[in-house]
C-alpha cells in the first residue's frame, strides 16, 4: 500500500507479502489490495483478495489506521475477517460490506455479499452475516442511499440492485 501526499512524495505504509506472515490468517499467498474504502475518521479499509490457490484458506478484510502514513514502519494491520475472495468494500452505518468474487477468475455465480463489523465495531475476524449469494463474479458494490446495494458482476452491463436486508441467492 502506498501514501502520496499532495507534494507527489510516496511513501510504502504496508506489505502483504505472505498473509500467515504478517498474522492475517491461514493464507500463505499474497494479499493483493483490490478494494479500498475511507472511513469517516480516514481509517482505511483495505480487501486482500489472495490469488491462487482459490481454494485454500480465506484472504484478509483489514483496517489501517489513519496515521498510516506518518509512520509507515510501526503499521500493523487490523483483521477485520476472514474471506475467500474479497474484492470490494462499502462502508456504511451497519458495518462494511465486503464483495466476495467466489473462486477463480472466471467462476460463475458463486460470488458473495457480506457484511462485517468495522474497526469501530469489533474485529469480526470471520467471513461475517451472509446478505446475497450466487453473485456472478462481483467487482464492486455501493451501498445506495436508500439502503439498498448496487453490485457489479463482470461480463454484465447493468448493475445488479439487491434490497438492503437480502438475504440468500441473488439470482
Amino acid at each position: 500500500m502506498l501514501h502520496v501526499d499532495r507534494a507527489g512524495k510516496v511513501v510504502v505504509v504496508a506489505r502483504f507479502p505472505s498473509l500467515k506472515a504478517t498474522g492475517l490468517g491461514d493464507r500463505d499467498a499474497q494479499g493483493v489490495p483490490t478494494g479500498l474504502t475511507l472511513g469517516p475518521d480516514r481509517t482505511l479499509y483495505v480487501a486482500l483478495y489472495g490469488g491462487a490457490p482459490f481454494d485454500g484458506p480465506p484472504a484478509a478484510v483489514v483496517s489501517l489506521a489513519p496515521d498510516a502514513a506518518t509512520r509507515p514502519d510501526q503499521v500493523k494491520p487490523k483483521l477485520l475477517a476472514l474471506v475467500p475472495h474479497p474484492i470490494a468494500l462499502a462502508l456504511t452505518p451497519d458495518g462494511l460490506g465486503v464483495v466476495d468474487y467466489g473462486g477463480a477468475p472466471g467462476a460463475r455465480g458463486r460470488g458473495e455479499l457480506r457484511l462485517v463489523a468495522s474497526a469501530g465495531g469489533g474485529a469480526a475476524a470471520g467471513p461475517g452475516r451472509l446478505l446475497a449469494a450466487g453473485l456472478d463474479g462481483p467487482t464492486g458494490v455501493a451501498r445506495l442511499p436508500d439502503g439498498r446495494w448496487a453490485v457489479a458482476e463482470s461480463g454484465h452491463s447493468r448493475l445488479k440492485v439487491l434490497s438492503g436486508n437480502q438475504v440468500g441467492s441473488a439470482r
